[in-house]
């Protein structure tokens, strides 16, 4: 299991193939400012996402959250990819996850990469310095989307088309 974020982007557009084309690299500069991340709700997941989104305050509008340095990086996903959050005035992808082996059967799958096309906590709260530039406060919608796609990434491996299925005892 891998969580990547922006430039790491690097680890699959640089690997062999299957992780290479996984995704349409673009490698493009930052979006704008402040655009607004939408969540693909075309999937139970993706659904899921949207609501989780809501609960614990990081949208008041279904399917859609604020970001801070989306990044043009990623124009889209391979089939075998679920893109999870995209960014509405453009084709920029930024959330993705697949499962691994990438083209496997879904019973031969164990494993699972997220990769995220923001910084993680790229705002006015995070000066360079880690930790001691790291401002108190309530954690930002993007990195609320990010605590998701952690908790998925430690859940188990199923198809990203299923509703989300409560893990054996």
């Amino acid at each position: 299991r891998a969580f990547l974020t922006h430039y790491a982007y690097a680890w699959l557009r640089g690997a062999p193939s299957p992780f290479s084309d996984i995704g349409r690299w673009s490698l493009g500069s930052p979006i704008s400012d402040t655009p607004i991340g939408a969540v693909d709700v075309s999937f139970p997941k993706g659904a899921a996402f949207a609501q989780w989104l809501m609960a614990v305050g990081a949208s008041n509008v279904f399917g859609s959250i604020p970001l801070t340095g989306a990044r043009n990086d990623l124009a889209g996903v391979a089939p075998g990819a679920q893109g999870f959050l995209g960014v509405a005035a453009s084709s920029s992808v930024q959330l993705m996850a697949f499962p691994t082996p990438i083209g496997s059967a879904p019973e031969k799958q164990c494993g699972r990469v997220v990769y995220s096309n923001f910084h993680v906590a790229e705002s006015e709260r995070t000066v360079h310095d880690v930790p001691a530039g790291c401002v108190p406060g309530a954690m930002t919608p993007q990195e609320l989307a990010l605590e998701f796609m952690l908790f998925d990434l430690s859940s188990c491996i199923q198809p990203e088309r299923e509703p989300p299925r409560v893990p054996p005892r």
